[in-house]
């Protein structure tokens, strides 16, 4: 696949999934909770309250943060 071909389907993708990344992560299997929006507990680290899912501005973009804290 030439590149310019492999940039056109990723654009394609990211145009149909504009506003409803949150229903698409659902329906992968990523657990309601996790993408409520708020602090919670982290999937990865165990953290209790350090990772959030946002939806980014207009772009509509999905957003997964977590904060790591060395000890």
């Amino acid at each position: 696949m030439q590149r310019a071909d492999y940039e056109a389907r990723v654009d394609e993708v990211k145009r149909r999934a504009h506003g409803h990344w949150t229903q698409i992560l659902g329906s992968l299997g990523v657990d309601e909770r996790i993408l409520g929006k708020r602090n919670g507990p982290c999937p990865l680290c165990g953290g209790t309250d350090r990772f959030q899912y946002t939806v980014v501005g207009d772009n509509d973009l999905g957003r997964l943060t977590t904060t790591i804290l060395a000890g």
